[in-house]
């Protein structure tokens, strides 16, 4: 490792905790209320689609939305997030290198994909639309590499307030653009179409919130020195990535896009609320970067993000588990019945998901991103292994012990994080958590029961009953014996 980058490693930040915790409080409300509203929109979007298409359908517009993450997997080679770390403010002309790595990444995934096209469009039997469905979606990703610095920019100085407004208004161009054009049938093309204006958006509202000189720029010397940190960074998401690329490919071409479309729906609404929480890694990751040298600190902020992202999920997971089959008839409708068996199996991950962010996120700002890197490759494997196994023997069924195993496994991280004197404990963070989200869930529940109501009435009675009664607990419960 080079000089620059051993220097870039190793550099603290002297900000003050106290002002950290204000900015951190701030960026993470911010950031939960986006989270709230994208994920509002994303699950009004997901249940028009799912009563409008078929699961075949419903399973290319998870395809199709795979698709568009994968082709951002590579980025900027995790350049902006070295902005991020960084001490010192960027420079216009690191911002110039960092953008102009972007732009050639995405250049030479549209040149392969477009030769790829027609032999993608086939493996899923897409039809006629199909390859230019496919090409289309490259020039989204394009596009979207516009706004990366601006973004970056606004997550290094904390203005999440501005970044939940660019993405907030992008779920809204998205959701009405492709529940318009799915209805107006223009079919596999109304899902690439989608994602052009949603990257387009993006794009002008960034530059908007946060102006910068826009230009070209290119430095092997500055890449070389960033690439020990970055590249790991950026190769860490691109793995976790490919979790989420078994559905859409294993299970696409074993058993093609209807039970791509059975399993995208169980995923969605077992880990609607657990999803959520990953936001968190982004104000995790710019909070613990500024702090990471004092780990005393550090670790009082690590239990702090893992009791409040618990938090956020124990309570709707658990009604969500209880009302299941009622949501499932009046909301998306009965042909989704058949896939509640898969979702029942997927919802245990729920326990998990909420811990994982504040652990990477501590892991990525203490400079450990190979070690990330390394053990989400394997883990990674093993999830593909196990599917590939599971998924070709019982169907369906198959791939949700294959995602409870990936994620058991990746409680490893815990371990990891641990082994660099930063003291946490995740079960006094989660477990009086959901101990507090069932009991409330349980006086909700039972109070809807007695209310003689029945259908969506009794989850909507539940859920506000059980919200009080959680408020109550949490306050005088979990707060009063963490003092």
């Amino acid at each position: 490792m080079g000089e620059a980058a051993q220097k870039f490693l190793n550099e603290d930040s002297g900000s003050s905790p106290r002002l950290i915790d204000v900015n951190v409080f701030r960026a993470g409300g911010a950031l939960m209320l986006r989270q709230v509203l994208v994920q509002f929109i994303g699950a009004v979007t997901g249940i028009i689609l799912a009563r409008t298409l078929s699961p075949e359908q419903f399973g290319y517009y998870a395809i199709f939305t795979f698709a568009y993450f994968a082709l951002l997997a590579p980025g900027d080679l995790g350049l902006g997030a070295s902005l991020v770390r960084q001490k010192s403010e960027p420079a216009v002309k690191q911002c110039r290198q960092v953008f102009t790595v972007r732009q050639l990444m995405d250049c030479l995934l549209l040149f392969v994909v477009w030769i790829a096209a027609p032999f993608i469009a086939s493996v899923y039997e897409m039809g006629n639309d199909g390859v230019a469905a496919v090409r289309l979606m490259t020039f989204a990703a394009l596009l979207h590499s516009f706004q990366i610095i601006p973004l970056v920019l606004m997550e290094r100085s904390m203005r999440f307030t501005s970044i939940a407004v660019v993405e907030v208004v992008q779920a809204f161009v998205f959701a009405g653009s492709v529940v318009y054009l799915s209805s107006a049938g223009w079919g596999l093309l109304s899902f690439p179409i989608a994602w052009v204006l949603f990257s387009i958006c993006g794009a002008l509202l960034a530059n908007l919130m946060h102006p910068w000189s826009f230009g070209w720029k290119i430095n092997m010397r500055f890449v070389r020195a960033r690439l020990p940190f970055s590249l790991p960074y950026q190769a860490a998401s691109a793995a976790s990535l490919g979790k989420d690329a078994v559905t859409p490919v294993l299970v696409g071409i074993v058993l093609g896009a209807a039970g791509v479309g059975y399993i995208n729906w169980a995923q969605m609404l077992a880990m609607i609320v657990g999803l959520a929480v990953t936001v968190l890694h982004r104000v995790c990751f710019a909070a613990f970067a500024r702090i990471r040298s004092d780990r005393a600190k550090l670790g009082e902020m690590i239990q702090t993000s893992l009791r409040l992202a618990h938090m956020f999920v124990a309570l709707p997971s658990i009604l969500i588990l209880i009302y299941a089959v009622p949501i499932t008839e009046i909301v998306f409708g009965a042909k989704w019945l058949a896939a509640l068996p898969i979702f029942y199996a997927l919802w245990p991950a729920n326990l998990i998901v909420p811990t994982l962010q504040p652990v990477l996120a501590a892991l990525n700002a203490l400079g450990k991103s190979g070690k990330v890197l390394w053990f989400s490759l394997g883990f990674t494997a093993a999830f593909w292994l196990a599917a590939a196994i599971l998924v070709n023997v019982v169907g369906v069924a198959g791939y949700a012990p294959a995602f409870l195993l990936y994620h058991v496994f990746s409680l490893y991280f815990i371990r990891t994080l641990k082994q660099f004197d930063v003291s946490f404990s995740v079960s006094r963070a989660a477990i009086p958590v959901w101990l507090l989200a069932a009991a409330a869930a349980l006086g909700g529940s039972v109070a809807a029961q007695l209310s003689s109501l029945s259908g969506l009435v009794e989850f909507m009675l539940a859920g506000v009953v059980s919200l009080c009664i959680y408020a109550v607990l949490v306050r005088y419960v979990l707060f009063d014996r963490s003092r």
